[in-house]
């Protein structure tokens, strides 16, 4: 998969509110904004439950 195939970007853990890391991803996917509507943690949840 190609970083330009990804749709929504979402960060998790407790270095991802690290400045310096909002911003390095930032340029790495080419601009694409976060998705900040999202809470983490529940994503997190959500994913753990679909694999069960």
């Amino acid at each position: 998969m190609h970083k330009s195939q990804i749709h929504e970007i979402v960060l998790i853990g407790g270095s991802t509110d690290i400045p310096r890391i909002q911003k390095e991803s930032d340029v790495f996917f080419y601009g694409k904004k976060r998705n900040k509507s999202i809470n983490p943690n529940q994503a997190v949840v959500n994913g753990a439950a679909i694999e069960t």
